[in-house]
């Protein structure tokens, strides 16, 4: 559910971007003071949600699993705690490159789409809030059914191999349904990938590591979405967009390789 939370906020933000920025009153704040009004209502929605966590969010964390946490806790060390539980530097490999070549994509999409469709930024909005929809479908009803069938792992696996497939493909399949149709494997992959292996990072962690675990899962996404923007705009800028969607594959097939590593004995 959070998964479809995320992706409805995919949906919404693309799409508000795009409707803002081609506004009358966008266009009239750009060429009188060279303000972007898409920047002013993220600013406003990002400290609304800062709100909302300070005035409404409950915590979770139980006395008990609080005091166990800080009788084992070693501040700074959150890294090398997860790197030594068996199966977790996988987990974190896998979710650093799967991040990288995934925000290679996001970094250098509307360069795409603009240099191949000559689209402009309504457009490269509704298009991610395509990927958005599909987002929520996946993650909000879909996931539930994968879940009780297939083996986190197994969808791990699956999800890097669909989205290793697709994104290469992206710049050379010709507008408009082979492209559109594209988008399916990769944001179901996408979905399946994170979903499983946050299910896979959770089970291999005792309760009370499993907020300095999330941090440090959080840390490597974090990481791969500094990454892979930055390798893929200059990939992009050199080699043109065949160049990075291929790179981004590649970085995909590494991190399925690496998630072959965890054994199914680990994962369960």
């Amino acid at each position: 559910m959070i998964g479809a939370a995320f992706g409805l906020g995919f949906v919404l933000g693309p799409a508000m971007a795009g409707v803002l920025s081609g506004s009358a009153f966008g266009h009239h704040l750009l060429e009188t003071r060279g303000w972007h009004l898409p920047f002013f209502v993220a600013a406003g929605l990002s400290l609304t949600a800062s709100l909302m966590v300070l005035l409404w969010l409950p915590e979770t964390l139980t006395d008990e699993v609080r005091a166990r946490a800080r009788s084992h806790e070693s501040r700074g060390h959150a890294l090398v705690k997860a790197i030594k539980r068996r199966g977790m530097p996988q987990i974190l490999g896998v979710s650093l490159l799967a991040m990288a070549g995934f925000a290679m994509m996001e970094g250098t999409f509307a360069l795409m789409v603009h240099q191949r469709f000559d689209f402009h930024q309504r457009e490269v909005g509704y298009l991610f809030a395509g990927i958005g929809v599909l987002l929520v479908i996946y993650q909000g009803g879909l996931v539930r059914l994968v879940a009780k069938r297939i083996p986190e792992r197994v969808a791990l696996i699956t999800g890097l191999v669909l989205m290793g497939l697709a994104l290469p493909l992206m710049p050379r399949l010709a507008w408009m349904w082979p492209f559109l149709l594209i988008l399916i494997p990769l944001s179901w992959g996408s979905g399946m990938g994170n979903t499983a292996g946050t299910a896979l990072a959770s089970r291999l962690t005792p309760p009370e590591d499993q907020g300095s675990l999330f941090g440090v899962l959080n840390a490597m996404t974090g990481l791969g979405r500094i990454i892979g923007p930055a390798v893929g705009t200059f990939i992009f800028a050199r080699w043109g967009g065949d160049a990075t969607y291929t790179v981004a594959g590649l970085t995909l097939g590494l991190a399925l390789l690496l998630a072959l590593t965890i054994s199914p004995k680990e994962a369960r």
